[in-house]
């Protein structure tokens, strides 16, 4: 958690869905806890020793299967356009295939011939467990 992080430091750092109602989350705003948000967000964005990403979707599914706008964290538009450099990824995609069982075991990754066996490529998903 933010709250956990305080003292400490990482290479990289990605605050992912960065938008309004998540953070700040809807309740601390109605509460009036907006400065502790803001400190947390502060927290948050100073752990970074090299690279800082953050992350906020275009859109989030509704009930209904469909997708409806989200805004930006305040937060986020408040920090002056010189300090960052924006990029838009429009997709993520999975970078291999998950291993399948072959017969009545696992075959290792992917399919094919066994010359074929190799661990897949480092994807995000892989990286970042622990």
């Amino acid at each position: 958690t933010i709250h956990q992080s305080k003292g400490m430091e990482w290479p990289v750092v990605i605050l992912p869905w960065l938008v309004d109602t998540i953070f700040p989350s809807a309740r601390s705003v109605e509460d009036g806890n907006l400065d502790e948000e803001r400190r947390l967000f502060y927290v948050a964005v100073t752990r970074a020793k090299d690279r800082l990403y953050l992350s906020v979707p275009r859109s989030k599914k509704t009930a209904d299967g469909g997708a409806c706008p989200v805004e930006p964290s305040q937060f986020v538009r408040e920090i002056p356009p010189e300090m960052y450099n924006e990029h838009e990824v429009r997709s993520v995609s999975p970078a291999y295939e998950k291993p399948r069982p072959r017969g009545d075991r696992w075959g290792g990754w992917g399919g094919g011939s066994s010359s074929s066996r190799s661990k897949p490529q480092t994807t995000w998903r892989t990286e970042w467990r622990r």
